[in-house]
């Protein structure tokens, strides 16, 4: 139970305990389901001491926020491979940030829980954004820290800055604060097999520096680590082995067979020109191998002399078949015999 107290340390003592407990059962159960009389039940005093600190549920839920979360980027702080940022590259500490959502996650899931509640109640609630202003002053000092990495790229080049530095800060915050948040209460997809979360959000923070890594310093993928990049590689990856590059066998990169297209000389098209007929000529010889010939010609008479039978109105033929004839004398007078 507490005591009247007037001591400024006591008095702060007594706030921790309060932002300490409500943070706890905010996190165990979701925030709209807390009340006040809850965590001074929680405290040990009176529902009037805890309204002595905080007016409202709303101040003091944005309190909680504010108080666990400034703790944090003080550990973090902490935990910084150089205590100044200036001394840094700007690769070193985009790394570094996106390294410390992935920390947050293997140890304090607890806190990504409620930064979950936090952000469903202050949209529920309607709080203005006058009283979001403690909660906003601590996000600035994360931009400023980011600031100063966006400035260092800017002279060393090892980021990419041609994209603006609040859409950058805005969509690394969230992909990776979002990520981590859904790891932390279960909302993610899970295999038959099972999966590895930290596995998944490294290969999530290898995705966002492949990203944001400047174009002259990104690193291939480890699967295509065989596969040349650049027109010139496949001679370099030759040379290195000791072999000419034709043995390699390697595949040109897209921009080396672009390169070489470029190069290619142009084909000129050209009109077709019509060539002059060639003669012929039918020479003596070739006269004579015809008339040698005869059974090759159709009408020849030396075809007909040979088969008179095949000609339909040789005599021959009348001779042999005279019945078969329409107006011959054996015919007419077989019609008419009594003539």
């Amino acid at each position: 139970m507490w005591t009247s107290s007037r001591g400024e340390k006591k008095i702060e003592a007594r706030r921790n305990e309060l932002l300490q407990k409500g943070y706890e059962l905010f996190t165990e159960r979701n925030i709209e389901s807390v009340t006040m009389r809850d965590v001074a039940n929680a405290v040990g005093c009176g529902i009037a001491s805890v309204y002595r600190y905080y007016k409202s549920k709303p101040v003091f839920v944005i309190a909680v926020a504010t108080w666990v979360w400034s703790g944090e980027i003080q550990k973090n702080r902490e935990k910084r491979p150089h205590p100044d940022l200036t001394a840094m590259t700007a690769e070193e500490i985009f790394s570094f940030f996106l390294e410390s959502f992935i920390e947050r996650y293997r140890s304090r899931p607890d806190l990504l829980r409620f930064n979950q509640f936090f952000n469903i109640y202050i949209r529920s609630a309607k709080i203005s954004p006058e009283m979001l202003k403690p909660y906003q002053n601590m996000i600035e000092e994360l931009k400023e820290r980011f600031h100063v990495m966006y400035r260092n790229a800017e002279s060393d080049r090892t980021i990419r800055t041609d994209e603006p530095e609040e859409e950058m800060f805005s969509t690394i915050l969230h992909l990776m604060l979002a990520a981590v948040t859904r790891y932390a209460i279960g909302l993610v997809y899970i295999p038959e097999n099972g999966f590895d979360a930290e596995k998944e959000l490294e290969k999530q923070k290898e995705a966002l520096l492949l990203r944001y890594r400047n174009g002259k310093q990104v690193k291939a993928d480890p699967l295509d680590r065989d596969r040349p990049s650049h027109p010139d590689q496949s001679i370099r990856m030759a040379a290195r082995a000791g072999l000419p590059a034709a043995e390699k066998n390697l595949r040109p990169s897209p921009p080396a067979r672009e390169a070489a297209e470029r190069k290619k000389p142009v084909p000129v098209r050209t009109a077709m020109v019509p060539q002059p007929a060639i003669p012929i000529r039918v020479t003596r010889e070739k006269t004579e191998m015809i008339r040698n010939s005869p059974g090759k010609a159709r009408n020849s008479p030396e075809m007909i002399r040979k088969r008179p039978e095949m000609t339909r109105n040789s005599q021959e033929m009348i001779r042999k078949r005279p019945g078969k004839t329409r107006n011959s004398p054996q015919r007419t007078r077989r019609q008419r015999p009594g003539q």
